[in-house]
């Protein structure tokens, strides 16, 4: 969301005439700027997130019950 609506709202804030501007940019297209890099960070790593290891082959598909956990068979 933050990476498809930050420039958006860079370019609509050219559109503003009473702001303020530093450098040639308004406080609004600062922070659509950061807002942007920090949508690019998070992506980014929320892409390299690693797999969680599988399951030892042995007890694939079976239910995992803590030890001493009495269980009853399903009807």
């Amino acid at each position: 969301m933050a990476v498809l609506y930050a420039p958006v709202r860079f370019l609509l804030d050219f559109l503003r005439i009473v702001d303020v501007r530093y450098a040639g940019l308004t406080p609004g297209q600062y922070g659509a700027i950061a807002l942007f890099i920090a949508g690019l960070v998070l992506l980014i790593r929320s892409t390299r997130v690693q797999p969680a290891p599988e399951r030892a082959r042995e007890d694939a598909g079976q239910p995992r019950h803590p030890p001493g956990c009495a269980l009853r068979p399903s009807l």
